[in-house]
């Protein structure tokens, strides 16, 4: 494997494709997968939010489509003798085919087709779909949408999404997050995932929680103020007054609302929007609570007010602003 400085240029979509298709077949054939080709991995993947959206779509097909054994190489050592460039386009050529084919998107129609979209740490981005529905990206998301006028679909792969869609009864709206799912005909809500949990906040209408693995105790029915949090082993249904739902999505406008917030969870929130991370030194500055608006990617904006209202000390390491007593 290339090391990052020599990665090959990749300016087209289908070489992103076809390169991201071979790491895949590569880490996943795991003999010979090494701690540096996972570090030029993340590398790779760090460089574009592109190359990450490619890559996380073809590893899902993969998952899919293991039992597909025809498309997988003869061996991972052959793969690796020829460098990762080399590894069979036949392959990486079948596995983008398999996206197209529905096996990453849940067996599409004829004539529909799946979008990528992507946004870095602290960005964000509003898509406009055809069928009316408007959807705002949050930091760090992957969502993929196949939508039209008769069928819509999104799949939200990671990070958090705000929908308003266009109500049509004879076509329900699904936001699939792994096994879990979201139908609605018409409403506001937002959708979270990350490696903990998936929390689903509705603000208007209603919506149909679901999962695969919930049994007797799926579906539910959403109202207005509801907030649902499933994570790997339990699903919680709890109310949430309408201004912390509102507060919850101060991100729109590029802010955080913080009200008697723990530093240790303001931290975290603040983390999701920058490279630059903040550290807590202590549990007793982890359990401090602040409160106020802050820009959500101004790391030193938030660390000046910990030291001149609380008093709370400040260190500027590199990549990492920690808070402490």
């Amino acid at each position: 494997m290339s090391s990052p400085a020599n990665m090959p240029a990749i300016r087209s979509s289908r070489e992103i494709e076809d390169y991201a298709a071979a790491l895949v077949i590569a880490r996943r054939d795991r003999s010979g997968w090494s701690a540096e080709d996972q570090s030029q991995l993340e590398s790779w993947l760090a460089q574009s939010p592109h190359h990450r959206a490619a890559y996380l779509r073809l590893d899902a097909a993969w998952s899919t489509a293991d039992r597909v054994r025809a498309l997988r190489p003869p061996s991972a050592g052959s793969a690796r003798r020829g460098g990762l460039r080399n590894v069979s386009i036949r392959v990486a050529a079948g596995l983008v085919a398999l996206v197209g084919l529905g096996f990453g998107a849940s067996l599409l129609l004829p004539g529909q087709s799946v979008h990528t979209y992507a946004t870095p740490v602290g960005g964000r981005e509003i898509l406009h779909l055809a069928d009316g529905s408007q959807i705002e990206l949050n930091t760090d998301t992957v969502l993929r949408t196949a939508v039209n006028r008769t069928h819509r679909k999104v799949w939200l792969d990671k990070g958090e999404a705000y929908f308003r869609i266009a109500h049509d009864a004879a076509h329900p709206f699904v936001v699939q997050a792994g096994d879990r799912s979201v139908t609605v005909l018409g409403t506001k809500f937002t959708v979270r995932r990350d490696a903990r949990m998936l929390e689903v906040s509705l603000l208007d209408g209603h919506v149909r929680f679901n999962a695969k693995d919930e049994g007797a105790r799926m579906p539910i029915d959403l109202v207005p103020g509801d907030v649902v949090t499933a994570t790997a082993n339990t699903v919680t249904l709890r109310r949430k007054p309408k201004l912390e739902i509102d507060s919850s999505l101060s991100w729109r406008r590029g802010v955080l609302v913080f009200d008697r917030t723990p530093l240790a969870d303001a931290a975290r929130e603040l983390n999701r929007y920058n490279t630059e991370k903040i550290v807590i030194g202590d549990d007793v500055t982890a359990h401090t609570t602040i409160g106020g608006t802050f820009e959500s990617t101004n790391v030193a904006g938030f660390a000046r007010v910990a030291h001149a209202v609380l008093g709370l000390r400040v260190q500027y390491r590199r990549g990492e602003t920690v808070i402490s007593q």
